[in-house]
């Protein structure tokens, strides 16, 4: 690739990288990529469905470190993970997303528990793109900070969170479900750290759907129509959209949702919402095109 100026001539010498092709057509494929994080170097791609019934209750998510690498599902599914954990971030299939890509993939029949908090697909995100995914009848559940992506942190350096395409359709049988509070189907929280790594915090989600029950897990009993004001932070796309200690030291702090819709229902005490839960934060929100006729209790 070459560098042009705005009239089109080229301005540089000739540039390239080698991209390499990783084919992951099993169980273990699939875990020695995630318990590494990848490279970005690398573009991984299913070729198959995979079962992950094998790990039931052993599967590594990663590290701190986090996800770095590509993982192009190619169409296939990742279904039947089962997880149960105690720790943070611990309760999910990736711990942390730190600028990595996922795409073209669905997550079905997943279950995820967890007594900790940041519990979900993705524990939590420090930038990244999560493109054209879709989960479907997954049962995800923690202490607090509960979603797609469990928390939301400042960039990793200038990228920003590209949430985009992602559908999630749950029976009656499964939720996202918090056993307090900050739980959305895309993300349960955005808050950066205290001393944040970065100058961003950039978020854009777009075309997204969701249906599903979130919130309150005895909602799933159907037998009630209340509850506990401790049950509160509940969106149908972010939970809490929160400014934290560290957001007045972050510059570029901003968030849009746009083409987003919600036919699922809410069930907590308080703070709830079709789109967005609870919001704590003086920065920029744009929600624009979006559309929640789901059910809020």
């Amino acid at each position: 690739y070459v560098v042009c100026n705005p009239a089109g001539f080229a301005t540089s010498e000739v540039y390239s990288a080698r991209i390499a092709v990783n084919e992951i057509s099993t169980a273990a494929d699939l875990q020695e990529l995630i318990s590494s994080g990848g490279e970005t170097n690398v573009i991984n791609m299913l070729t198959a469905d995979i079962d992950l019934s094998s790990y039931d209750g052993t599967w590594n998510n990663g590290d701190s470190s986090g996800f770095v690498g590509y993982l192009d599902g190619n169409g296939y599914t990742i279904s039947n993970l089962t997880v149960s954990a105690t720790a943070d971030a611990e309760g999910s299939f990736i711990q942390r997303l730190y600028g990595g890509t996922i795409t073209k993939v669905t997550f079905k029949d997943f279950d995820i528990r967890s007594t900790g908090k940041k519990v979900g697909i993705f524990g939590e995100s420090y930038s990244g793109n999560i493109v054209n995914v879709k989960l479907e009848n997954v049962y995800i559940s923690g202490a607090e900070y509960v979603g797609l992506i469990g928390q939301v942190y400042e960039a990793n350096g200038s990228l920003p969170l590209v949430i985009d395409r992602v559908s999630i359709i749950n029976d009656d049988k499964h939720g996202i479900f918090t056993g307090a509070r900050r739980a959305g189907g895309i993300i349960g929280l955005i808050q950066p750290n205290s001393t944040p790594r970065s100058n961003t915090l950039d978020i854009r989600i777009s075309n997204c759907y969701v249906d599903s029950l979130i919130g309150a897990e005895a909602a799933l009993t159907g037998e009630a129509e209340t509850y506990a004001t401790s049950i509160q932070h509940i969106g149908g796309v972010v939970g809490s959209y929160d400014h934290g200690s560290g957001g007045s030291l972050i510059e570029n702090y901003s968030m849009s949702i746009d083409h987003c819709y919600f036919v699922g229902t809410i069930a907590g005490g308080n703070q709830l919402g079709g789109i967005i839960g609870y919001q704590n934060n003086t920065r920029p929100l744009t929600i624009t095109n979006c559309v929640s006729l789901g059910t809020i209790y």
